[in-house]
């Protein structure tokens, strides 16, 4: 599958299994917003996925309650200009 350029949100992106499929589709081109609650492990895991040369963007959520899910789908539109695959 050509993933290239595709833009795709993960949420849980900062630590696990969220971490792993980041680092599996940044391999293959994909434009990455990883979202979670907390703030200091996304930051990590952009700053080490954008060390490989992928294209990483950060949102803090909490995907639990409706404003956080709001929140996610317009850091979604703004940071990515839309969505081609969601991960959650």
């Amino acid at each position: 599958m050509n993933l290239h350029g595709k833009k795709i949100l993960i949420t849980g992106g900062g630590t696990g299994i969220g971490l792993a499929l980041a680092d599996a589709l940044a391999a293959k081109g994909a434009e990455l917003l990883i979202a979670g609650r907390r703030g200091a492990p996304l930051a990590q895991a952009a700053d080490r996925l954008r060390g490989g040369g992928a294209t990483v963007h950060v949102a803090v959520a909490d995907v639990t309650d409706a404003a956080g899910r709001t929140a996610l789908i317009e850091a979604a539109r703004v940071q990515l200009g839309g969505l081609d695959i969601l991960i959650n």
